[in-house]
């Protein structure tokens, strides 16, 4: 028997926090092979839309750790506003009695497309969402010593005296030696809830996310702390690869 969850979408311009009113955003429904559009909304003067439900499957899915289902129902999510390129966002993830958030980030079209005296190039950013890991096939984590020897001299110890919660982080999108993948710079509270969101479920009991939250926060400032990639001649603080 299907559920409900809820979805709201939030427009702001790329990398400030202003918002963008009067985003088109279409809501289509799909399983990965076809798209069925459920409704169309316009962002109000602070980039949001109205939250509205959306059918998901049972709760007992994600629930349930011997589930193989699918836990969340999938949406693709189609932005356009004056002035911007349009975003798609494919595969966003709603699951039953919760509240999904996505946010889009527009580029202004000033920034992004060529304009000639024959024709405007029109770019369309597509933003493909992987599966949560506790659904997907992803690569195991790589065993690591516990006890990790400080850089070597003339450093010799870390650079920071005590762990500090810091306001940006850099994020390696691959492996570290993948030289080809980008490195992102955001927002460390985002980060944090990115990752959260990408390894459990909304849906579980609230001790069940603190821990995990906890777990992660202490992840990544390790990572941060003893300079882990940084100490190896590596110029970002963590990468997005579950094997490491």
């Amino acid at each position: 028997m299907a559920d409900i969850g809820r979805l709201q979408v939030q427009v702001y311009r790329v990398n400030t926090a202003i918002p963008i009113s009067n985003a088109n955003i279409t809501v289509s429904r799909t399983d990965g092979e076809t798209r069925e559009q459920v409704t169309t909304l316009t962002t109000n003067p602070e980039g949001q839309t109205e939250t509205i439900e959306l059918e998901t499957p049972e709760i007992e899915r994600s629930l349930n750790p011997d589930n193989t289902l699918i836990p969340y129902a999938l949406y693709d999510i189609d932005v356009t506003a004056e002035g911007f390129d349009e975003i798609n966002i494919r595969g966003c993830q709603v699951l039953p009695r919760q509240t999904a958030l996505q946010i889009c980030n527009l580029i202004p079209t000033s920034l992004n497309r060529e304009i000639t005296e024959d024709e405007d190039v029109q770019v369309v950013r597509v933003i493909e969402i992987p599966p949560n890991v506790q659904f997907g096939d992803f690569p195991p984590k790589i065993p690591e010593d516990p006890n990790k020897a400080l850089p070597p001299p003339p450093s010799g110890f870390v650079v920071l005296p005590e762990p500090v919660v810091p306001e940006f982080i850099i994020v390696h999108a691959g492996a570290p030696t993948n030289t080809a993948a980008p490195n992102y710079t955001v927002p460390y509270t985002d980060y944090i809830k990115n990752v959260a969101s990408c390894e459990i479920y909304a849906t579980w009991p609230e001790a069940t996310i603190r821990a995990n939250v906890y777990c992660i926060i202490s992840f990544t400032l390790n990572r941060i702390y003893t300079e882990w990639y940084r100490s190896k001649g590596f110029n970002f603080d963590v990468t997005n690869s579950t094997a490491y």
